[in-house]
């Protein structure tokens, strides 16, 4: 739901939104037994987020928003993999970003103040009992889920940006930032075998929040043939949340234990795009990201290698078609007994048709995707060592859009 009202005859108040988001999902898991279909495990999630966005008027040079935002989620899981008790999360911020016009360069400068509380049930899957009921590895293989208690989280992020404009559709930008993140529900209570994972994850309740220092600076370019930016960045996340999977088995999977540590990521990332006709366009980029904990130098887990990507956009009328080649380079630097993983390519096609009616747009779609039927696994997946990647394969799909 989207309200808000433009051009208010107001001295510092041009204009305001209020947005609120209602989900309420539900997810039931089947497990066949003896050729009887059941529900093993049913989860249930609502959550409703609210955001207020204020639109100040121009004050000469200075111009910005502020706002608010707040976010209730009532989450529960019943069943065999109801490895995260039942928690409701209560979410509130306020925002604010200013920006001063100086002509050929901008300042920018926000803030963020967010608190987020967890109130936490028991568990329902009491691996710890140690009665007759429950085998070894129903219990958890000897492992004991740490005791669950509410947390409460409050901090806060800011940023400062310079834009400087260089001439000729060039600018550079640099950005100085820190942040806050309060760490997730599942971070801090899962206890259990998680299948999709193929882990057994064992949850930390005693998780403090991540604080980052972040800088970053960039060239962008803009003109009617070329178009594109680069970027680098250097991070330090104190307390950096991971899963550290162990040399350690409960109901054949391994067990994944969610820590902290200190890490530092540096990399960069462009792209950019090269008209070759009149609507033609090429498009490349291209990615590279270190991940490390300050502490040991060790490289952090699932830290995807260097990859690059190249498309051209082909449209005649309604019609666009995107031939795409991705191709990912072998990742040698793995974190402890993590399994280095080989480089691969793929190609896809991906083609829509638009054709447009009164205050509607119908989309077509269909995408061709890993034409050559490459075999390649994934380094960020948890069971890249299982299952690697889809084949080759096409989906089609259609929308219809309203304005």
């Amino acid at each position: 739901f989207d309200i808000g009202m433009r051009n208010i005859d107001a001295q510092a108040i041009d204009s305001f939104q209020v947005v609120a988001n209602i989900t309420d999902w539900q997810h039931r898991e089947l497990e066949i037994n003896e050729g009887s279909e059941n529900i093993g495990t049913v989860f249930n999630n609502q959550s409703y987020v609210i955001r207020a966005d204020v639109e100040q008027s121009h004050a000469g040079s200075l111009s910005g928003r502020f706002g608010i935002w707040t976010k209730f989620r009532d989450y529960e899981a019943i069943g065999k993999e109801a490895i995260t008790p039942a928690t409701t999360q209560l979410s509130m911020a306020a925002f604010v970003y200013e920006e001063v016009d100086f002509g050929w360069y901008q300042l920018q400068f926000g803030g963020r103040l967010e608190r987020n509380s967890y109130e936490v049930s028991s568990r329902l899957n009491n691996y710890d009992d140690a009665t007759e009921e429950h085998s070894d590895d129903e219990r958890g293989g000897g492992l004991v889920a740490s005791a669950v208690r509410d947390r409460k989280f409050v901090g806060g992020s800011a940023s400062v940006g310079l834009r400087v404009e260089l001439g000729l559709g060039n600018a550079f930008v640099t950005n100085l930032t820190r942040s806050h993140r309060a760490p997730a529900l599942e971070e801090l209570y899962s206890f259990g075998a998680h299948i999709g994972n193929r882990v057994f994850e064992v949850g930390n309740p005693d998780l403090e929040a991540e604080m980052t220092v972040g800088l970053d600076a960039g060239f962008r370019h803009q003109s009617s043939r070329l178009r594109g930016d680069v970027n680098v960045y250097l991070y330090d996340i104190g307390n950096f949340v991971f899963f550290d999977v162990q040399d350690e088995f409960v109901s054949g999977l391994h067990v994944a234990n969610v820590f902290q540590g200190d890490g530092r990521f540096t990399g960069f990332d462009a792209k950019g795009s090269f008209r070759l006709g009149s609507r033609v366009w090429a498009n490349i980029g291209i990615g590279l990201v270190n991940a490390r904990l300050t502490t040991t130098n060790e490289a952090l887990p699932r830290i995807p290698p260097l990859r690059g990507q190249f498309s051209i956009d082909v449209p005649y009328r309604g019609f666009t078609v995107t031939p795409e080649w991705n191709f990912v380079a072998r990742q040698g630097r793995v974190f402890r007994d993590e399994t280095a993983t080989e480089g691969f390519s793929v190609f896809n096609v991906r083609a829509s048709y638009v054709w447009p009616a009164r205050h509607a747009a119908h989309i077509l779609s269909v995408s061709a995707y890993n034409l050559t039927d490459e075999l390649y696994r994934s380094h960020t997946s948890f069971i890249k060592d299982l299952a690697p990647e889809i084949g080759r394969g096409i989906k089609i799909g259609y929308s219809l859009r309203f304005f």
